[in-house]
């Protein structure tokens, strides 16, 4: 039995952030019938809910059997954003821990020449490339 199946469609009665926050706290939420403040912001007088889980995929699933009826329907997380205070200093980053291609082993060759570089490796700016 597919996993739509499982879920009776529900909707809401029209609820604001605050009382959606309250109801589904710390949860993915699927919304429609958005009444937004401003066309270009987040903030809404109000919304209804027709999916919400502790996972996006749940949210989702509830709300697929709406995708008939609602052209557009909005994803959201009710989870808090943590503030970031801009005088606390970044956290370092080494380049060593990271990868763009975290699948692939990364390894000391030079991109241009292909050379294994068997030590540190020194740029330079004078006539570009490594030393």
């Amino acid at each position: 039995m597919n996993a739509i199946n499982h879920f009776a469609p529900t909707i809401s009665e029209p609820l604001s952030w605050a009382a959606i926050c309250e109801r589904y706290p710390e949860q993915w939420v699927c919304l429609v019938e958005v009444e937004f403040i401003h066309p270009n912001a987040f903030e809404f007088r109000t919304a209804r809910v027709v999916g919400h889980g502790k996972i996006s995929g749940e949210a989702l699933t509830q709300a697929h059997p709406w995708r008939e009826r609602y052209r557009c329907i909005a994803h959201y997380s009710t989870r808090p954003i943590p503030r970031w205070d801009p005088m606390e200093p970044a956290p370092e980053i080494s380049v060593d821990e990271w990868h763009p291609h975290d699948t692939q082993p990364v390894d000391d060759r030079c991109d241009a020449c292909g050379r294994l570089f068997d030590g540190p490796i020194t740029y330079t700016t004078e006539g570009g490339g490594h030393l």
